[in-house]
């Protein structure tokens, strides 16, 4: 999410500034399912909430593996969505009222029409969504810098999730938000946007704007999105953005979830994993590592900026019917010069580790 609050986009944060648009909105979930090129099978859930929308595809061309997207949508409906550090629209097309999607999908140069449809079916389940947007001034002055806030947080629906849903809405507040404070969505993310407004006057009262005006265009971005939703076991994945001025970009915290609706609870990683398997999916973790940066594996990941030869089990990892991304945010396993580290595993490599009793993996039907 570099790329948001430099350049173009502060054009569109300032003409929301000037149009006054209210902060509080009534977001939408989609989960869509379709193909993309010649039957490539692809799955997508997505939030729109006012002129923007993000989430997570499968990503047919590279095995399945999970792609987060943001970006913006058009009255119309005409969306363009993104990776974080690409200022070129990964997919572009127009999503219907009706929940379909028709355009194209941009990998690796090439063009593949993706044709999508909104379905709830293998188990996926309804969300609500709460939404907040809004742009700040740092003071009443014209030509004031300004700051900007957002944050999505998606809700499980339905009269047969009611106790599910207040349970992970308080798993995904403690845990991927990291408040204290639990209560109604949208009283929650008012709350958050309020505590960054006064945050960001209070932290930069008495600067000399002029000298510092770059340093004082602020964003923060607390996007709650579903990453995965089939099966009765729902991924959230918080994107965490923080920026606070300056020309050296901002920084982003990723944390997930994973929750089985059916038993209300929290899946652990090691709860899908065989017993006394650690060791051998921390290999395999660290062969991709260094397969993705060019590292010969007898080689130290000391030597190539990480902390250490070896590599823990990831906090955060995320599942779909195409296996298990693990995610190591910014100083976990190394510097900011590496940036995050972010791995996927197809479930072809992966079977070797996993538990077929766990009723998670049984629900995925791999043959093992």
């Amino acid at each position: 999410m570099k790329r948001i609050i430099i350049g173009r986009y502060l054009i569109s944060l300032l003409i929301i500034l000037m149009l006054q648009l209210p902060a509080m909105s009534q977001g939408r979930y989609f989960h869509l399912k379709g193909e993309a090129g010649s039957g490539n099978a692809v799955t997508a859930d997505l939030i729109v909430y006012g002129e923007r929308i993000s989430g997570y595809l499968s990503n047919p061309f590279r095995e399945g593996k999970p792609c987060f997207l943001s970006g913006e949508i058009a009255g119309d409906g005409s969306i363009q969505l993104f990776h974080n550090s690409s200022d070129e629209a990964v997919i572009s097309g127009i999503l219907g009222d009706d929940g379909s999607f028709t355009g194209k999908w941009i990998d690796d140069s090439k063009e593949h029409a993706v044709q999508l449809t909104e379905i709830y079916d293998d188990g996926a389940q309804l969300f609500s969504v709460a939404a907040t947007e809004s742009v700040q001034p740092l003071n009443e002055a014209g030509g004031s810098p300004v700051a900007a806030f957002g944050a999505t947080f998606p809700t499980l629906s339905g009269e047969n999730n009611k106790q599910a849903s207040a349970i992970l809405n308080d798993l995904a507040l403690k845990e991927l938000f990291r408040e204290k404070v639990s209560g109604e969505p949208s009283a929650m993310l008012k709350n958050m946007e309020t505590a960054f407004f006064g945050h960001y006057r209070n932290s930069n009262a008495g600067i000399d704007i002029e000298k510092n005006y770059l340093k004082l265009n602020w964003e923060k971005r607390r996007l709650l999105n579903v990453a995965f939703n089939e099966h009765g076991t729902v991924c959230l994945a918080m994107h965490d953005y923080t920026y606070t001025g300056g020309s050296s970009g901002g920084l982003e915290i990723c944390r997930t979830l994973t929750f089985d609706v059916g038993n209300g609870k929290k899946v652990l990683l090691s709860d899908l994993l065989a017993e006394g398997s650690e060791k051998a999916l921390s290999g395999m973790i660290r062969n991709a590592v260094c397969d993705a940066y060019d590292i010969d594996p007898e080689q130290q990941l000391t030597d190539y900026g990480f902390f250490s030869n070896e590599l823990p089990l990831p906090q955060n990892y995320l599942l779909t019917n195409a296996g298990l991304t693990f995610t190591y945010n910014v100083y976990e396993v190394a510097g900011q010069e590496t940036g995050p580290v972010s791995i996927f595993l197809p479930f072809s490599q992966l079977k070797s580790v996993l538990n077929p009793a766990n009723p998670v993996i049984e629900r995925l039907k791999l043959k093992f």
